[in-house]
């Protein structure tokens, strides 16, 4: 028996919030300011991903939803001018506007995400970001002088002072992704359960991953039951919408596999993965480009559209083709007559 805890509203918002995008985009930014003298570089897969983020994202994270990674180095990125500090040379950013102007610059990190499958819906995506600090520099955020700072609905970017303090930026990474599925960003420890405490490393202890895969199985299989409701008031809606045997097929499928007994499942990952692939499928049905084509071009639509256009121009034409076809039946009927004469 696992007790889970009675968290705040805000948090289960935060979870719902996270739950509600089932394909995730974890794009990770090694960004170096525009003074430094070496040139940005690292081994992503090796020296970060395998050292700092492969229990969290894939022993976690993959099991939840569906991830996908890229990885990228920016170069030459400008910090306010503003937030440079005289006494030090440092940079202290603790204004909103200096903070806006972070963002701004973040917006500009980067390359579009590289996506290796075709998607109806994108996936959500969040940035995590080592912004190597200027040379002999120092970067702090906030009264508290923090070297962190999580800009909402883009990512959070950790300030290290070289290209070899990844694992600062990991911690701030797993804190970042921690609140974001509503936990806090470092977890408790209870020591007399020695249990129910976690390596820094994996981001997530057992209770808190068993009530996430809790959580995801029920707002899941809530969600495709929403979804596929609305598909099908779509469908009852316009009774001219002929939908295909595939997406029909499809539907029942996952109509099929949401209510299934999850005591029948008897498999805590399989019961999560039919629940998310259900969702996803009931997302992919209700985005179909067949459904929504047939659906706002209907015969009815078609003409209320095209025929007050087309009036304008066709009925001149058929006038014209009237009078034409007129003086060509005078035309013959006098050549008859002139015929008969000479008869």
């Amino acid at each position: 028996t696992v007790w889970f805890p009675e968290r705040a509203a805000s948090s289960r918002e935060s979870m719902t919030s996270a739950l509600s995008n089932p394909r995730q985009q974890l794009t990770f930014l090694l960004v170096s300011d525009a003074a430094n003298s070496a040139r940005a570089h690292w081994d992503f897969g090796n020296d970060v991903f395998d050292a700092f983020m492969r229990p969290f994202v894939r022993g976690f994270l993959q099991q939840v939803f569906d991830i996908e990674m890229d990885s990228q180095v920016v170069h030459g990125a400008v910090l306010p001018r503003d937030s440079r500090s005289r006494q030090d040379g440092g940079y202290r950013m603790r204004t909103t506007k200096q903070l806006r102007q972070l963002l701004a610059e973040a917006s500009h990190w980067g390359r579009p995400e590289t996506l290796r499958r075709g998607y109806r819906k994108l996936p959500h995506t969040i940035h995590l970001a080592a912004y190597v600090a200027p040379d002999n520099m120092s970067v702090a955020v906030g009264a508290e002088d923090k070297s962190s700072v999580g800009i909402p609905g883009w990512g959070v970017v950790a300030f290290v002072p070289s290209m070899t303090e990844y694992g600062y930026a990991a911690g701030m990474w797993h804190a970042h992704l921690r609140a974001y599925l509503g936990f806090e960003p470092v977890p408790s420890c209870n020591e007399a359960a020695g249990w129910l405490c976690s390596d820094p490393i994996l981001g997530l202890t057992v209770p808190e991953f068993f009530e996430l895969v809790r959580e995801a199985i029920i707002y899941y299989r809530s969600a495709a039951r929403g979804t596929l409701k609305q598909l099908n008031d779509l469908v009852e809606s316009l009774p001219q919408v002929a939908v295909s045997e595939d997406i029909a097929g499809r539907a029942t499928a996952a109509a099929k596999n949401i209510d299934t007994d999850l005591v029948m499942v008897n498999d805590t990952h399989r019961a999560l993965e039919m629940a998310r692939e259900s969702y996803e499928e009931s997302v992919d049905l209700l985005l179909d480009d067949s459904i929504s084509a047939r659906s706002y071009f209907s015969e009815e639509f078609t003409l209320a559209v095209y025929l007050p256009v087309a009036a304008p121009l066709l009925i001149p034409i058929l006038v014209n083709l009237l009078q034409e076809f007129r003086l060509w039946r005078k035309s013959r009927s006098r050549t008859g007559q002139v015929h008969e004469k000479v008869d």
